[in-house]
């Protein structure tokens, strides 16, 4: 879950005592080791372990790989592993268990990977790493605008200090006390659309080969805009219903598994399957209704059902309650954080380039098709 191609995410990262860390000890990571997915859906995922990350310990699903110093740099083994050369052999020799794919340590042990000499190495790594580094600029200005756009919602509509406040009496409700003007409403009277996505038939390739509708998945939901996804279906599978499409701005929710709660906003019109909720508000701007929901997430989690697979119906999103602000309020609210997602979408969109670039150059650098031999790239010394 933590580790992704090319990144590392905190999201959701676990924290273990001294005493299990102890016991963890054989599974200790270090500074420069690579992390690789061996089991499951994210199976031959693979990054470079933060710093700031360390001291830490891996389960049984995440291989540690230290480099040989003396032949290879760690970055650099990450950065084979996933070209798309090295992705297609890693999923290749990963084996089919009862229920889920994975890579064998033996299997490991006997995979090769081009090591082209060490200043080579320190040379196509840094190129790379230039924009990963830009990408992760990019990624600490994305958190900065959130935490900013967060931090007036919750002073406004959470601890109701929002402009004018002081001359607002509180008045009961079925919420409690709540600001008078403000009105309890339910999240299905407070949204003009609530509605889970389908997934066509996967035995009808009409609904699928050549796609141009673009269709997430809970997956996909990582708090964030929805700019691609990874797969499309057919202009067909929307025209027979098999799945929905929402428009642009709209914000879908994850209702099933462990994404319960998790967000993201569309940025044109799109489908998604069955395990996601769109919403649109009825007089609450998309950006309000986003940041109630990330204040509801743990309310949704709580009440969340199933023993094979927690998941909360449409109806119990429906039924919740919430403190709708005044109409005036929550256009001074869009008005002052609007500006913070438009930059948000911007810097998004540069992020996407800088990966597609990146991906680009990685294949054709690895294989030496793009020569640096003599790129004036400085190479630390003592690598010889």
């Amino acid at each position: 879950m933590n580790v992704h191609d090319n990144r590392f995410e905190w999201r959701d990262l676990a924290f273990i005592n001294a005493s299990q860390a102890a016991a963890l000890e054989g599974v200790s990571v270090e500074r420069d080791d690579v992390l690789l997915n061996i089991t499951g859906a994210s199976v031959a995922r693979c990054c470079s372990v933060p710093v700031t990350a360390l001291p830490a310990r891996v389960n049984q699903h995440v291989a540690i790989l230290r480099a040989n110093r003396a032949k290879a740099i760690g970055k650099f083994i990450e950065y084979v592993l996933t070209s798309p050369h090295g992705k297609s052999r890693l999923l290749g020799i990963a084996h089919g268990g009862a229920t889920r794919e994975a890579l064998t340590k033996a299997a490991l042990e006997r995979f090769t990977i081009p090591l082209p000499p060490l200043p080579l190495q320190c040379k196509i790594t840094a190129i790379l790493s230039a924009f990963d580094d830009l990408i992760e600029n990019n990624n600490r200005r994305i958190k900065l605008l959130d935490e900013m756009a967060q931090r007036i919602y919750r002073e406004w509509f959470v601890d109701l200090r929002y402009p004018g406040h002081e001359n607002v009496p509180l008045v009961d409700s079925a919420l409690g006390r709540i600001p008078q003007g403000w009105t309890p409403r339910t999240l299905g009277e407070s949204c003009s659309l609530m509605q889970a996505g389908g997934t066509p038939s996967r035995g009808n390739p009409a609904y699928w080969t050549d796609g141009t509708v673009d269709w997430f998945t809970t997956t996909e939901l990582k708090d964030g805009f929805l700019l691609a996804s990874a797969e499309r279906v057919t202009d067909l599978a929307v025209i027979e219903r098999k799945t929905r499409v929402f428009p642009s701005g709209a914000v879908l929710m994850a209702i099933y598994g462990a994404s319960i709660g998790r967000l993201g906003i569309l940025t044109k019109e799109a489908a998604c399957n069955q395990a996601a909720l769109a919403m649109v508000g009825r007089e609450i701007p998309q950006i309000v209704l986003y940041y109630m929901l990330v204040d509801l997430r743990a309310h949704f989690r709580s009440i969340a059902q199933g023993a094979a697979q927690q998941n909360i119906s449409k109806q119990k999103v429906a039924e919740t309650m919430v403190a709708c602000p005044p109409t005036e309020l929550c256009r001074a609210a869009d008005e002052i954080m609007g500006p913070l997602w438009k930059q948000r979408i911007v810097i998004d969109r540069a992020t996407v380039c800088l990966r597609a670039a990146r991906d680009l150059l990685l294949p054709r650098l690895i294989s030496g098709e793009i020569d640096v031999t003599d790129l004036d790239i400085a190479v630390p010394e003592g690598v010889a």
